[in-house]
């Protein structure tokens, strides 16, 4: 009897010990990988667009605040690569009023795309990845976009982004 017991608490053991190791992989500089908590559900290749965290609705329009979004409309487009650490793009310029869209992909690691003081992120994907995100530049000045993962910002992972009147 003892040793059914015995047999049960081993594999409890390396259950949790595998549970713990998957969990704990990390992409070298300290970010955790598979963390679904700052990661939207979904595919990977298709994003949901955020606005101050709000998404898009059904209707192909973003819910965000008094004001509604036509995603119909034009957009100022930008393809914007990031591998460790550094962007493709540094400098990003539009005017006041513009729609703006990033798409963001990963060709080296895990990374996302920031504008400080806009509430704009994407999410956090990884090498060959993409994701979209759409807003309003509704602010002029200059802001700081970067990737938030782990120490990537403190390595040179940023960029400028402009909006003028």
């Amino acid at each position: 009897m003892k040793k059914g017991w015995v047999t049960v608490i081993i594999l409890i053991v390396l259950v949790g010990g595998l549970f713990l190791y998957k969990n704990s992989k990390s992409d070298g500089d300290g970010a955790m990988m598979g963390d679904s908590s700052t990661m939207p559900a979904g595919d990977s290749n298709v994003d949901e667009m955020m606005v101050g965290g709000d998404a898009m609705t059904d209707e192909g329009t973003m819910a965000g605040g008094d004001a509604t979004i036509d995603l119909e409309a034009p957009v100022k487009e930008f393809s914007i690569s990031g591998k460790n650490f550094a962007f493709d793009t540094k400098v990003i310029s539009v005017k006041k009023g513009d729609k703006v869209k990033v798409t963001f992909k990963s060709t080296d690691g895990f990374h996302d795309f920031v504008i400080e003081g806009y509430n704009v992120s994407t999410k956090r994907v990884q090498t060959g990845e993409e994701t979209i995100v759409e807003f309003m530049a509704d602010k002029t000045g200059t802001f700081t976009f970067y990737c938030s993962v782990g120490n990537h910002r403190a390595n040179g992972m940023v960029g400028t982004f402009t909006v003028t009147e």
